[in-house]
């Protein structure tokens, strides 16, 4: 082979893996990159910039890299409060019919929820209940869930269910998340959470469809019955939040876990996963940890 012929290939190489736009980086910290899925090498971390999210615990994931972008005392058990529900709403997707009706007992009137508003007696269907869970949050459609198989069977197969997803730092009491009136508070990691999430990401549609839904009515025996609107006020304010869920008693203080879409990505598996544990002010926190994702990193 000549030499010019090797030279040539050489410079193909090089300009293939070792693109001119990568030389641009260290001259303007503030561009951003196009990005493309085929680079082993995005995200680039630009120049470090600190993360000043105050809560016990949290945890930023890249899901088609299986990279962590930031984190803090991601394995600590904390209460996670209505968390819980999403490992509800897999139990519930995994071992029930979503057309079957459920009535509404007094154990399921007397939990203790600022949502749902479900009265004794009355008959819903899982897929109905599971809205009024996931979307505003209802403990007592939680517990009604829970009710229809038995509530320590539902329970027993929310713990077999994590321990089938290697969270080892997960227990589950109750399908609500209540951790006060007697109750056993569940317990969980942000490292665990994200198991879960990626979980539902790949198994569960419709749990995050449904999550995804600002607000909706809901209607009992062809009457409307109340609106349904969802506790994650962010699903309004940004459109870069695909889906998520909150929680908040006084022992968890306040939590969320949010998916957002990888910057730039055209991928459909390239999603973001910000858990926030412990925090005073959740929403905010998610909002710190959005702007930092997208200035710390080169897309």
């Amino acid at each position: 082979m000549r030499k010019v012929d090797l030279v040539f290939i050489l410079i193909l190489f090089l300009f293939t893996f070792f693109r001119p736009e990568e030389s641009i980086l260290a001259k303007d910290s503030n561009l951003f990159v196009p990005f493309s899925e085929y680079s082993l090498l995005r995200p680039l971390p630009k120049r470090t910039n600190v993360l000043e999210v105050n809560a016990e615990s949290y945890l930023s994931f890249l899901t088609n890299k299986n990279i962590v972008l930031a984190g803090k005392d991601i394995d600590s058990e904390r209460y996670i409060a209505s968390i819980t529900k999403l490992m509800t709403a897999v139990v519930v997707m995994e071992n029930y019919n979503l057309n079957d009706k459920i009535t509404i007992s007094a154990r399921t009137v007397n939990t203790f929820s600022t949502a749902g508003d479900l009265k004794l007696g009355e008959s819903f269907s899982v897929r109905d209940l599971l809205y009024m869970m996931l979307i505003e949050s209802s403990n007592d459609a939680a517990e009604a869930l829970s009710e229809k198989m038995g509530r320590d069977v539902f329970i027993s197969l929310m713990n077999k269910k994590a321990i089938e997803l290697d969270m080892k730092s997960t227990s589950y009491f109750n399908p609500s998340g209540l951790d006060f009136q007697g109750e056993n508070g569940n317990i969980s990691s942000a490292n665990d959470i994200k198991k879960l999430v990626i979980y539902i990401l790949n198994n569960q549609p419709l749990i995050y469809q449904i999550l995804s839904i600002p607000e909706m009515d809901l209607y009992y025996e062809g009457v409307f019955h109340h609106k349904i609107e969802t506790t994650n006020i962010l699903l309004n304010e940004s459109s870069d939040y695909i889906w998520g869920k909150t929680g908040f008693t006084d022992k968890a203080k306040q939590c969320i876990v949010l998916v957002m879409k990888a910057p730039f990505s055209n991928s459909e598996n390239s999603y973001i996963i910000n858990i926030v544990l412990g925090a005073d002010d959740r929403f905010k926190e998610a909002r710190i940890m959005e702007q930092w994702i997208k200035e710390s990193f080169y897309w």
